[in-house]
């Protein structure tokens, strides 16, 4: 073979290998996208787990004040006669 010859297998080469580097680039993104996709779905999914935690802490906070409430009205009952004279 001559010279031209080579230099030409190389320059298809360094083409091939350019076409190849923007394949990998575009897949590169894919990635990235579906990435970004992923995390997105993570972060939104606690956030409203988040808030879920927060209206069920709420219903706690209601149910206890209830209680400790009947509790009270309870005791407070305890030394009224069990029959009303009246």
């Amino acid at each position: 073979m001559n010279g031209s010859g080579i230099r030409t297998m190389l320059n298809q080469g360094e083409s091939v290998r350019r076409d190849r580097r923007r394949a990998r680039s575009a897949f590169t993104l894919l990635e990235t996208a579906l990435a970004t996709v992923i995390i997105a779905v993570g972060v939104l999914a606690l956030i409203e787990a988040q808030a879920a935690f927060s209206s069920n802490n709420d219903w706690s906070t209601s149910s206890a004040t209830g209680t400790y409430l009947a509790n009270e009205l309870r005791e407070r009952m305890r030394v009224l006669p069990r029959h009303d004279p009246v």
